[in-house]
């Protein structure tokens, strides 16, 4: 039933008041209110607090080993200088406490079905103010209070208390998404989608998640939102985070649209998205159900549920972004550069250039221009006849532009009529 000493120590503190202390025997004062009843108030206070400190430690462990471990947990808090700065636990000190939390509520539920009242309540009042170290709890709370309070008619609650209220939970809501991961999440990420490594930008507008690709392919370009990410579902009760967990490490990841936020005490998360699946040059571009799914600060992913196509994203590093954003550029930019050269020298489509009807005016003008375009078949039988009779002045400017006599060759089969 539990996993851990610990975890059975929470336990049987919570069965009873007293229980810390019974297993605290050896480390009582005289003044303590179960050994000496008639001591004062002050000093069973004094008591109680030595004896619950006594029982938030490792009981089972000797003196001189529990000692040591709460030596080495002060070292360590008093290292890090980020304890101060922030309310919030981080590491494994946060993996502790919502194990922690986790057999508090199992707890909870028992004493509601026993109706023990005052078992109840210390177990709500624990639980609250436990919560207030783990961001995620502290974020979700903030977003459910703030969103209350803002449908709150006016008469019922007052403006400015309204307002102050919003913006309280609004400074610890900014609080807590600092501290988790899936917030700290701006800039740029490469992944490799399939057709080789490709960067994208990751922005926020409000609690969505925008991947927008920097370097694209054939099917969705640079420019284009990749997929997006909803970072704001209402979190799972124990019932549906366990089914939700038991969907995700099956064959295919979850493929409902209403997919709720999945926490786990390990810090994965999994979150709703819309992944962007185009044809190539961007045709029939859609937005498709899919899911994101954050591993650490370092690392996430996306899956596209229907194709089952699933990207992994890391930083990249100088080079690489270098590396990437110089090649594809310069790929682009050639892409570019030879359409805008054939544009100007056919003014439309090279497949639709050669032998098109035009019913041409009495004013045009017969001169042969290099970038002009070739109306008709006609204009190129007549070339052929002034070629074939030595006139070549006339179509030296045609001529001239090897690449035209190549293309012409090829298209019209004219080599034998040319020569």
């Amino acid at each position: 039933m539990f996993r851990s000493k610990r975890q059975l120590s929470l336990f049987l503190a919570s069965l009873l008041p007293s229980v810390g202390l019974a297993f605290s025997a050896s480390k009582r004062s005289p003044g303590c209110a179960v050994c000496h009843p008639r001591d004062n108030t002050e000093t069973r206070k004094r008591c109680l607090v030595v004896a619950t400190a006594s029982s938030n430690d490792d009981w089972w462990m000797d003196d001189e080993r529990s000692s040591n471990d709460k030596s080495k947990k002060l070292d360590v808090s008093n290292n890090d200088p980020n304890n101060e700065a922030s309310p919030f636990l981080k590491g494994e000190e946060l993996k502790q406490l919502r194990s922690d939390l986790e057999y508090y509520r199992e707890n909870l539920k028992w004493a509601e079905v026993t109706d023990d009242k005052s078992r109840v309540a210390s177990l709500r009042k624990e639980i609250e103010e436990q919560e207030k170290k783990d961001p995620e709890a502290v974020y979700n709370k903030a977003r459910k209070l703030i969103a209350e309070a803002e449908t709150v008619s006016r008469a019922v609650l007052k403006p400015d208390l309204k307002k102050k209220l919003i913006d309280h939970w609004s400074k610890q809501k900014t609080l807590a998404q600092a501290c988790l991961p899936r917030f700290q999440m701006e800039g740029l990420w490469v992944g490799n989608y399939g057709g080789g490594p490709q960067l994208v930008n990751i922005t926020y507008a409000d609690d969505t998640l925008v991947a927008t690709k920097v370097t694209g392919d054939d099917t969705v370009p640079r420019g284009e939102v990749s997929f997006t990410a909803n970072l704001s579902p209402p979190p799972l009760n124990a019932t549906e985070e366990s089914d939700a967990a038991s969907e995700y490490t099956s064959s295919s990841p979850p493929v409902s649209e209403e997919h709720t936020i999945l926490q786990s005490k390990y810090g994965e998360s999994i979150f709703p998205g819309q992944g962007q699946l185009a044809k190539k040059n961007f045709q029939d571009a859609k937005f498709i159900s899919g899911v994101f799914i954050v591993y650490d600060a370092h690392r996430f992913s996306f899956s596209w549920v229907p194709t089952k196509h699933h990207v992994f994203f890391v930083r990249p590093s100088p080079h690489e972004t270098i590396r990437l954003l110089r090649d594809v550029l310069s790929q682009e930019d050639e892409v570019d550069n030879m359409r805008y050269h054939l544009s100007r020298c056919f003014e439309i489509d090279m497949t639709t250039s050669i032998a098109r009807e035009h019913q041409r005016g009495d004013d045009d003008d017969d001169s042969v221009d290099t970038f002009k375009r070739i109306h008709r078949q006609k204009e190129l039988e007549m070339l052929n006849d002034m070629s074939r009779e030595g006139d070549q002045g006339s179509v030296f400017k045609f001529w001239r532009a090897n690449k035209w006599r190549k293309y012409i060759d090829r298209v019209l089969g004219m080599d034998d009529d040319l020569q």
